[in-house]
């Protein structure tokens, strides 16, 4: 039996955290000059392609999409250690306090001229557990990295256990890119929760004095993550016929490209 499927659009709230150009949580977001209404056609591409491989599978798990642009869309904000100059300062920080989502990261501050931008944009989607229902998990700016480790119980199967230590190792190698706003910001939240943010406000301070130096060693342009489905960026489709047939006429062709990406 086929998933059903939620749109992009009725998950706004985590979108704008983590995809709004004035979010202030800690991560990839679009760029301020990224209009609303391209963001709501790419979030309408990655929902059509979903839904053409749920015709196709019925449940497709989880999988990732991936638009390239061709311009510059939004912020790459995580950055490997090897990629940091020496001596870098990293800093841990409590990201999303009183949400599902509360996690503590590690953070390197930037300024936000030299934060690195990507045309890369990619959207995770998959089923909300045993509800028979999917939709978007989060859209990406960047590297879509992976998921935090999580805290497991004993008895835990072994491709839990597995995954976990795949997340666990990535997140050893690499940080979060945080802008002094960003961590003014975390500094407040984990204050008002009773954190110790002694160390925070330190390296807050220790940025501003030094003169704000790129903690970057080299700038990588990305591209996109084998196993993504490349999708063609919306202001890329072709526009023929009207309504229901120019429709119809995108899903098909989507449906055509994630059947040659996929295998």
């Amino acid at each position: 039996m086929g998933l059903s499927l939620i749109k992009a659009a009725e998950s706004e709230e985590h979108l704008q955290r983590h995809a709004d150009s004035g979010s202030l949580t800690i991560g990839s977001k679009a760029l301020p000059g990224l209009q609303k209404a391209e963001v709501a056609q790419m979030l309408e591409t990655f929902d059509e392609a979903y839904a053409a491989l749920i015709a196709q599978e019925g449940n497709p798990g989880r999988r990732e999409f991936c638009l390239r642009c061709g311009h510059s869309v939004g912020t790459d904000a995580v950055a490997a250690k090897a990629d940091l100059k020496k001596g870098t300062k990293i800093v841990p920080v409590t990201r999303d306090i009183g949400t599902p989502y509360e996690t503590e990261v590690q953070v390197v501050l930037i300024d936000p001229k030299d934060m690195p931008q990507t045309d890369l944009v990619y959207g995770i989607y998959g089923p909300y557990g045993p509800t028979g229902k999917a939709g978007i998990y989060t859209m990406v700016y960047g590297d879509p990295s992976r998921p935090f480790p999580k805290k497991l119980e004993a008895d835990a199967d072994e491709r839990a256990k597995a995954q976990n230590a795949v997340s666990e190792k990535y997140w050893r190698d690499h940080v979060f890119l945080c802008t002094p706003d960003e961590m003014r910001a975390a500094i407040a939240q984990m204050s008002a929760a009773g954190k110790d943010v002694s160390r925070q406000t330190a390296a807050l301070l220790s940025f501003q004095t030094k003169g704000n130096a790129s903690p970057l060693n080299r700038q990588e342009m990305r591209q996109p993550l084998k196993g993504a489905i490349l999708l063609s960026a919306p202001e890329q489709k072709e526009q023929r016929g009207t309504g229901r047939q120019n429709r119809n006429g995108q899903e098909a062709v989507l449906r055509a490209r994630i059947q040659r990406e996929s295998r």
